[in-house]
């Protein structure tokens, strides 16, 4: 070998040397990258075991924070979609210094518009883009939404719980090109596993957080539904003396009396107490409820003098009643409620004045129509009202229909709970829109009724058939003023009436004229023998006698089960005039019409 060709094989040789010293440097490097990120991992796992749900958020920000410094990106970031996967949010960001922060232009987007890119995430596949400008033709979409952001590269990892895709961890670089590997891109996916778990775990403690809270809010109703009820028949039978003897003597009064302004201002305050009440009655469900076919335009146009001495005088109301309204089947007194409560919202959300707006419609929700919230198909009655204050908070808006929360000074937080409670029993739904500055609309939705609706015309007859034409009417109660309102009620509009003061003496008077009465008007809580007891006691010696109940509370006991269950005939106190009147007719009416329908059978 010559002395040129050593040379050349030991310059080969030392060549190949510091080839495999670099390479083992390389393969060092690379392993001690991979160990000290393997130990960061460990490092954010150990931490978010010992958290507790409450520092959540800011271990999450931490551990985006840590992972992005690591691997050198400039902004890391994690998305959730919502429940019904129809929009995403970026819920927690890092970002580089010198990097501007995207999260709070990045919420509420539109799952449609990034199809492809959630059709990747949804079969489980790491989206790895080294260039933007060479993402897929399909992708065409969110490469416009990347480039908006003057991201050049990015990984994007899936947030999935068994199989479920909740979500999306990123890690974008804005001022560089970055390419993966596949071993940093599986640590990566253990990281985002382990975020993904420290949400669910939060989740799981805010749903028992939230179980605890309806559990005790059940209890406040319970305490609540007593204390009503421990109330409701005395405060009632005090409120049915407030409003009836009001409306006695309003009637005797000429329009023109000073009286009759303060008897007036006397029977508004017995309303408002008797609204009050109901709330109670109905938020614990110790109200009996009497649905009837009805038009809302009618009882809203009964109501509107009352509604517009409610709204005030610095609040333009105004109506717009559907011509040809639906009929709904519906309780009455929930209808004066639902109205109530929510003028009284529309007018505290308007405290330097504004316009109330009161609206009825018809309203055809078919199966593709996309209405949202608790909508179904079908035909419905929609009632809504609407003002022109402020909006409401962002943060009061999950809790409006909360018992006892109130963003009024004053007040028990029971009126849109009550509306709910009172909606959701006939079958229908509430639901509102809001805007900061432009003002709010509450609307409810009620099935609409096949059978026609009412004319003005048809009414008026209706109302005029409501007195009587001689019948005897037993009313049976011990409240003094109870017996006192309704005899005289009775009598002026065509009765002949007697009275008992408890269950004792009213069975003394049915042994001697039971043949007598076409009608027992009788109070269900009475001291001894309830009024149930008495009612089928008769029964049993005059089949088909006709009962009509009355009471300002029936308990949770079998009482209240009895007149819900068999539908009995029941006027709840406090009645007005005009209500009585009706209940007693539409009960005489009734026993007329019972023969005719057995020879129809036949």
């Amino acid at each position: 070998m010559n002395r040129k060709t050593s040379s050349n094989v030991r310059s080969a040789g030392g060549r190949k040397s510091l080839d495999w010293e670099k390479r083992c440097r390389r393969i060092e490097n690379e392993l001690t990258y991979r160990l000290d990120f393997e130990r960061l991992i460990i490092s954010i796992s150990n931490r978010f075991i010992a958290l507790q749900p409450a520092e959540v958020d800011a271990g999450i920000q931490r551990a985006l924070k840590e992972l992005g410094e690591f691997v050198k990106v400039d902004r890391t970031y994690l998305f959730l979609f919502s429940d019904d996967f129809f929009d995403y949010s970026n819920t927690h960001e890092w970002c580089a210094p010198g990097i501007q922060p995207e999260k709070d232009n990045l919420q509420g987007l539109k799952t449609d518009d990034i199809k492809w890119w959630v059709s990747q995430l949804r079969r489980g596949a790491a989206i790895h883009v080294p260039r933007i400008g060479r993402m897929p033709p399909e992708a065409e979409n969110e490469r416009r939404i990347l480039e908006a952001q003057n991201i050049k590269s990015l990984l994007v990892v899936p947030l999935l719980l068994g199989g479920e895709l909740l979500g999306f961890a990123g890690f974008d670089s804005v001022r560089r090109e970055k390419k993966w590997q596949e071993e940093h891109i599986a640590l990566l996916r253990i990281s985002a596993d382990i975020l993904v778990n420290a949400l669910e775990r939060r989740k799981a403690e805010i749903s028992n957080r939230v179980f605890r809270y309806r559990l005790q809010r059940a209890r406040k109703l319970e305490i609540a539904g007593r204390l009503a009820g421990g109330l409701a028949h005395d405060f009632n039978n005090l409120l049915l003396g407030i409003v009836g003897l009001s409306d006695l003597i309003i009637d005797r009064l000429k329009p023109s009396s000073a009286i009759r302004s303060d008897i007036l201002e006397i029977k508004k305050a017995g309303e408002r107490a008797t609204a009050l009440a109901n709330q109670l009655l109905t938020f614990s469900r110790m109200r009996v409820v009497q649905p009837r076919p009805l038009n809302l335009n009618f009882r809203i146009q009964e109501m509107e003098n009352f509604l517009r001495r409610l709204a005030g005088d610095q609040v333009t109301l105004k109506f717009k009643l559907a011509p040809r309204l639906h009929t709904v089947r519906i309780d009455p007194v929930g209808v004066e409620q639902i109205v109530l409560n929510l003028v009284l919202n529309a007018r505290d959300a308007m405290s330097g004045g504004g316009v109330m707006t009161i609206t009825t419609s018809n309203v055809v929700f078919e199966p593709d129509n996309h209405a949202g919230g608790a909508a179904r198909t079908g035909r419905f009655v929609s009632l809504s009202v609407s003002d022109t204050g402020g909006g409401i908070r962002k943060e009061a808006q999950m809790h409006l229909f909360d018992p006892f929360f109130t963003t009024k000074e004053t007040g028990l937080g029971l009126g849109l709970t009550s509306v709910a409670s009172i909606v959701e029993e006939h079958n229908g739904w509430v639901d509102f829109s809001t805007e900061a500055g432009r003002g709010t609309i509450f609307r409810v939705f009620l099935p609409a009724l096949p059978a026609p609706t009412l004319s003005r015309e048809e009414k008026s007859r209706r109302t005029e058939d409501i007195k009587g034409n001689g019948e005897r009417i037993l009313v049976v109660d011990d409240n003094k003023t109870a017996r006192f309102l309704a005899r005289r009620i009775l009598r002026r509009n065509g009765y002949r009436v007697n009275t008992a003061n408890g269950a004792a003496a009213a069975d003394r008077i049915f042994r001697k004229k039971s043949k007598d009465f076409d009608l027992v008007f009788c109070d269900v809580v009475m001291p001894g023998t309830n009024g149930l007891e008495l009612a089928e006691k008769w029964k049993r010696k005059r089949p088909g006698l006709k009962v009509l109940f009355t009471s300002g509370y029936v308990d949770k006991s079998g009482n209240l089960e009895k007149i819900r269950s068999e539908k009995l005939p029941f006027l709840p106190k406090p009645y007005n005039a005009a209500s009585l009147l009706t209940a007693v007719r539409e009960s005489l009416d009734a026993k007329k019409e019972k023969p005719r329908n057995k020879k129809r059978k036949k």
